[in-house]
């Protein structure tokens, strides 16, 4: 099995490869995937790092400003749960 890094960084090297053994692999394909991958992970990343700060907010606000951030954090756990979603959709594909 090739690493996803070395996929990345050799894709014509990859592709010749695939072509010679017969190997029925779409590389640009799984590279496409493995960017959405990343992508995802990277917001999902940000998405709890904002959740993090806006607790800790949380904790020194005034009750208008807990109310606020309830439904900001609210808001925030459904756009986590759909990115992991999306992730785990993903990495499956990928996987795969």
């Amino acid at each position: 099995m090739l690493d996803k890094r070395f996929i990345r960084e050799h894709p014509d090297e990859v592709k010749a490869a695939v072509r010679v053994k017969g190997i029925n692999l779409d590389v640009d394909e799984l590279l496409s995937l493995d960017q959405a991958s990343r992508s995802l992970q990277h917001e999902v990343d940000q998405a709890q790092a904002r959740r993090k700060s806006t607790a800790k907010e949380y904790a020194r606000a005034d009750d208008a400003r807990r109310a606020q951030l309830k439904a900001d954090n609210d808001a925030l756990d459904v756009r986590l749960k759909a990115l992991r979603d999306q992730l785990a959709e993903t990495n499956d594909k990928l996987n795969g």
